[in-house]
């Protein structure tokens, strides 16, 4: 992933492509020929908690009858 700084605001951008044009989310400023940085982004994932998991209920799909 990378980021780029905005000079006019100062908030990042990020990107999961480097090349072509980049222009600021926040105040529309062509960011295309700053400097960009490489982020290593970790991501962790945790599973949901839902009503099923928490009390071992068997889901099974519904069938509908009707076509």
């Amino acid at each position: 992933m990378f980021k780029k700084v905005c000079p006019r605001c100062a908030k990042s951008s990020y990107s999961s492509h480097n090349g072509g044009e980049w222009i600021c989310p926040v105040c529309s400023n062509d960011l295309t020929f700053q400097r960009s940085l490489f982020e290593h982004a970790q991501i962790k994932v945790t599973p949901m908690k839902t009503k099923y998991s928490e009390k071992k209920y068997d889901h099974k799909p519904n069938i509908s009858l009707y076509a």
